[in-house]
């Protein structure tokens, strides 16, 4: 719902930025996924309509760490059409870096992060994969406002995801079955 809904908001500022209703659809929209970010950063991914909520029944939610930071991304692009057009930001921005700061002050390795947290506290709720999406999110972070910690964030991120040497690769119809990917 979140990632939806700032998606939608994007694509009509985008495409229809003479349009002021479609204008005010699009703030409509992302203000909605503004309301799905937990205290603490994370954005729940769905809104329950027939609870009118964004939390399940069960108190104890683990949130996809790469949903947060794909909504956290989207709203910054959101941000940054915003801006090209004259119009507020700070709202978008800050939201975006929440989600961002809240990890680099959750006394967690940004290695080690899991692919599920807990929104209260942001401890791990599954095994560590962590999200790719990170890297860009601190990228484009590091970009607009220029924060050091947005890019020892990405270099930390980087040297986990990207680093890595690629596995042999089984194709058939190779010499000897196997073919590097370096």
């Amino acid at each position: 719902s979140s990632l939806a809904g700032c998606t939608l908001a994007l694509l009509q500022l985008r495409f229809l930025p003479e349009d002021k209703d479609a204008v005010e659809l699009a703030l409509r929209l992302a203000d909605f996924s503004l309301k799905g970010q937990h205290p603490r950063g994370l954005f729940y991914p769905y809104y329950w309509r027939d609870r009118r909520s964004w939390l399940r029944l069960d108190s104890t939610v683990a949130i996809p760490l790469h949903e947060s930071a794909a909504i956290a991304l989207m709203l910054l692009r959101f941000a940054v059409a915003l801006d090209s057009r004259g119009l507020p930001t700070s709202v978008y921005l800050h939201a975006a870096s929440h989600v961002a700061d809240s990890l680099l002050q959750s006394n967690q390795d940004l290695k080690g992060l899991a692919h599920l947290l807990y929104p209260d506290s942001l401890l791990s709720a599954g095994a560590a994969a962590g999200s790719p999406v990170l890297v860009e999110l601190n990228l484009e972070l590091h970009k607009i406002t220029g924060k050091d910690r947005y890019r020892k964030a990405v270099l930390t991120l980087k040297s986990e995801y990207y680093s890595q040497k690629p596995e042999r690769l089984r194709l058939l119809g190779l010499e000897d079955g196997a073919a590097h990917l370096d």
